[in-house]
């Protein structure tokens, strides 16, 4: 039996938000959920005269590939077994913990996924160092 409580409002999952930044930029990597839901690395106030008087920022909506070579049975997606590759994407992996640590100066994120209906975990690291324009 299926019981509908009338009234209730559809609850959005909770946004969760990472960063990183030293004095130049600042790398903020949202997840809704357990799903991965944009990154974005912006200038921090006070580089505007380095951008010609702007503060650039850019957003994406976090996704990444993997192309694997699927050996198993019943490739992901795929109708025959031994379709190759199988293209992975975030939509394939579910975000399970977040930790920020330091690392001989440097500032890191790493991020650890669990594939949904696959069996293959996923670490995604980015790092900061002090002084850096660029994330690695």
């Amino acid at each position: 039996m299926f019981m509908f409580r009338p009234g209730l409002p559809a609850q959005d999952p909770p946004t969760i938000e990472y960063s990183l930044q030293n004095e130049h930029i600042r790398l903020t990597v949202r997840a809704q959920g357990d799903w991965l839901v944009s990154e974005t690395i912006s200038a921090k106030a006070g580089q505007s005269g380095f951008f010609n008087g702007a503060l650039p920022s850019l957003t994406t909506d976090g996704d990444f590939a993997l192309d694997v070579m699927w050996t198993a049975w019943q490739a992901l997606g795929m109708k025959n077994n031994a379709e190759n590759p199988v293209l992975l994407t975030k939509k394939n992996f579910l975000l399970t913990r977040g930790k920020k640590s330091k690392k001989n100066g440097a500032e890191e994120l790493t991020l650890d996924f669990e594939g949904w209906n696959i069996p293959i975990a996923l670490t995604i690291r980015y790092r900061l160092a002090p002084g850096d324009f660029f994330l690695k």
